[in-house]
């Protein structure tokens, strides 16, 4: 049966690399110079001389070395010459990419698994209520006023909460102040929310209290 095209036989080799070892290079040079004890002086010509030097070498090596498979993985199963490390680790990324996105809840993910497309002209809102699952949107803003949380509720010391409530002093670039996470976060859970920004930090204070709010965040109403 003739070898599939791309794909290589199964080659097994001598370990030449395995020369750089101190005692492999002693064992070989000693193999070598017994073999070319062996070698008759006159072989006839250049070719059959280097004929003869090449098998000794080779043989000394393969004693001295030893031999490892290439081309093929250690199953015995042939192997494309294309299927490298870096190829294996891409689709291992692809596969697991894929299942992040039917698992976190975008409009292409449950477009997916409800079997629609654009031709359907199905609402996102409809898919989704159908299937179960949140708007990535609702996801996100949950995870942000999470952390929001965590860091109120942090002790003194730890660098999270130290970073959050530092004021930092001195000159600003010209042009707009840029926005804090913390300005952010504040208008989501005035809007999201309607706490205020002065009572935002006693509120998020109370674990039970705060993960009963955010557990109960409705998604936002679709444009239109």
């Amino acid at each position: 049966m003739p070898d599939r095209p791309g794909r290589p036989k199964r080659v097994v080799r001598v370990c030449w690399e395995r020369l750089a070892e101190s005692p492999v290079r002693r064992s070989f040079n000693s193999r070598l110079r017994e073999s070319f004890d062996h070698v008759p002086g006159e072989a006839g010509d250049i070719e059959s001389e280097w004929t003869m030097f090449r098998a000794s070498i080779v043989e000394a090596a393969d004693r001295c070395c030893g031999r490892k498979v290439v081309g093929a993985c250690r199953g015995g199963n042939a192997r494309t010459r294309w299927w490298t490390p870096a190829v294996r680790d891409a689709v291992k990324l692809k596969k697991e990419s894929y299942r992040a996105l039917l698992a976190c809840g975008t409009p292409e993910a449950a477009d997916r698994v409800a079997g629609l497309s654009l031709r359907d002209r199905v609402r996102s809102s409809a898919i989704r209520e159908e299937l179960g699952v949140e708007s990535l949107l609702l996801r996100v803003e949950r995870s942000q006023m999470g952390w929001l949380g965590h860091l109120v509720r942090m002790p003194p010391g730890r660098l999270p909460g130290e970073v959050f409530r530092a004021c930092p002093s001195g000159r600003r670039p010209p042009g707009r102040p840029r926005t804090r996470w913390r300005d952010y976060v504040s208008r989501l859970a005035w809007e999201r929310l309607g706490i205020p920004p002065d009572e935002l930090e006693e509120v998020a204070g109370e674990r039970e209290v705060w993960a009963s709010l955010l557990r109960l965040l409705p998604p936002r109403p679709d444009p239109g």
